[in-house]
């Protein structure tokens, strides 16, 4: 869910805040560590379509959002679908895609 929300903020142009500070000792709590790490490890592979980038040009399409870094458009994909993944109403011209999974732990 976090890192949907994540990309769902990139994807409008926004930026993401989690609100998970320390302790007044200090200490993270153990379960914002478990979240800031599953995040970490997504963005070490995926930061590319969400450092840098803002709202991409199609927006408001059901189960993808797009970020957009230079020449470059990020699809999201939150549902697969059951057959093809058709795109419509991309003006640009695609010389070429790529597929990285979801989960990359």
């Amino acid at each position: 869910m976090l890192i949907r929300s994540l990309v769902e903020v990139a994807s409008r142009g926004g930026n993401f805040l989690l609100n998970a500070g320390p302790q007044p000792d200090g200490v993270i709590q153990p379960e914002f560590q478990e979240r800031l790490r599953t995040i970490g490890s997504w963005l070490s592979v995926n930061g590319e379509s969400i450092y840098g980038t803002t709202y991409g040009p199609l927006q408001g399409v059901l189960s993808i959002r797009t970020t957009v870094k230079k020449d470059k458009i990020f699809f999201h994909v939150f549902d697969w679908p059951r057959g093809p993944l058709e795109i419509d109403g991309l003006q640009e011209r695609v010389l070429s895609a790529y597929l990285v999974p979801a989960d990359n732990r």
